[in-house]
């Protein structure tokens, strides 16, 4: 006599079909544009703001894992200001920094507002990989 395998039904989860979500803010050029792709290619949920403050509010509306901000000053404030005040609101989202000429200060700074890490604007492929955890420079 045979049996019959017992099958387990699938439960829905929804919320882990969903793709990540980052929020990148970074100025428009060819760097930027890789680092979107990039995303998109890995299968994250990709968000635009139309600038970095906006960062802070589209990271809350669509719950995103990480945020990518552009150091340097963007209206009112810049990326380093953002980030503490996103960190504020929601500690456990990842935020990379992208500057254009890194330099200790600036790493020292970036580690005192609590980004997770702090990459050259000329390295997208630094800043994917900072964000999905491949490789994280150190900012000590």
């Amino acid at each position: 006599m045979m049996t019959q395998p017992v099958v387990t039904p699938l439960v829905p989860r929804p919320h882990l079909a969903r793709p990540a979500r980052v929020v990148v803010a970074l100025n428009d050029g060819p760097q930027a544009r890789a680092v979107l792709a990039t995303f998109r290619r890995q299968g994250w949920e990709v968000h635009v703001p139309a600038n970095g403050v906006d960062a802070r509010q589209v990271a809350r509306e669509s719950r995103a894992r990480a945020v990518v901000l552009d150091a340097t000053p963007d209206g009112d404030e810049s990326g380093y200001l953002t980030c503490k005040k996103l960190l504020l609101e929601r500690p456990t989202t990842k935020v990379v920094l992208v500057g254009e000429n890194v330099l200790d200060d600036d790493r020292r700074l970036a580690a005192f507002v609590g980004a997770s890490a702090l990459v050259g604007a000329s390295n997208p492929l630094g800043v994917v990989s900072a964000v999905m955890g491949l490789r994280l420079p150190s900012l000590s």
